[in-house]
């Protein structure tokens, strides 16, 4: 019996050591997963707009799509038909929306005039502190015609999905295309929100206030948003 009561304490103690390697071996790798979570979001490759994270483009706010003709010297954007889904459906988690592949002339989403919106649910509740746009280069574009390009946004925040008159004005921004292109690159500019919003926000709306000159439409090609986590700022 004392035999038996040994082997049975010896397994014990075995289960029991085996079991605390597996727990420590769990919170090692998780906090090696928090870790790289955190360094993921502050060196913006996640994504809080995209598709691929969560995020979710919310249609009943949002400008409805530019379904006229378009001019003859426009004939090569052939695809305006695009969603505004575009804007936000092909960034990557994990890879910098500044250094994407290189975006072909229409591959963007179009919205009748001047002015438009694209409403946001973010993939998960955040404070962000900057948002990226880019644009195609100047040489895939049409006869070198940047005048549907975005030039003057908002960024408007939201703690809850549009309820009530709870939007947190986030800053309004230049996009200078000429300044942030060149030939072979993407038009790409990195904004920072000049103030942290003193909530977690699950939404917002980017408001292009006016384009380079286009009346007939104006394009969004990409759209990306950001949060650094505090410890990293």
């Amino acid at each position: 019996r004392s035999i038996l009561g040994a082997l049975s304490a010896s397994r014990s103690s075995s289960s029991s050591s085996s079991s605390s390697k597996t727990l420590d071996e769990k919170a090692i790798s998780d906090f090696v997963a928090a870790k790289l979570d955190e360094a993921l979001r502050a060196d913006e490759t996640f994504d809080y707009a995209s598709l691929r994270t969560g995020g979710e483009v919310l249609f009943a706010n949002t400008s409805r799509d530019y379904a006229r003709s378009l001019p003859l010297r426009s004939v090569l954007f052939s695809e305006a038909g695009r969603p505004p889904t575009t804007v936000v459906g092909t960034t990557s988690d994990g890879s910098s929306l500044k250094h994407s592949g290189d975006l072909p002339l229409g591959a963007c989403w179009a919205f009748a005039g001047r002015r438009g919106v694209l409403a946001l649910k973010l993939a998960e509740p955040t404070k962000p502190t900057k948002f990226a746009i880019l644009h195609a280069r100047p040489e895939a574009i049409g006869f070198g015609d940047i005048s549907s390009a975005p030039k003057t946004l908002q960024l408007l925040g939201f703690p809850t999905l549009f309820e009530g008159d709870g939007a947190i004005d986030l800053g309004t921004f230049t996009f200078d295309f000429l300044s942030t292109a060149t030939i072979t690159q993407n038009a790409y500019r990195l904004f920072r929100i000049p103030k942290t919003p003193p909530v977690d926000l699950v939404a917002v709306k980017l408001i292009v206030l006016d384009n380079h000159g286009n009346a007939n439409y104006t394009c969004l090609y990409r759209f990306a948003l950001y949060s650094t986590p505090p410890e990293l700022t």
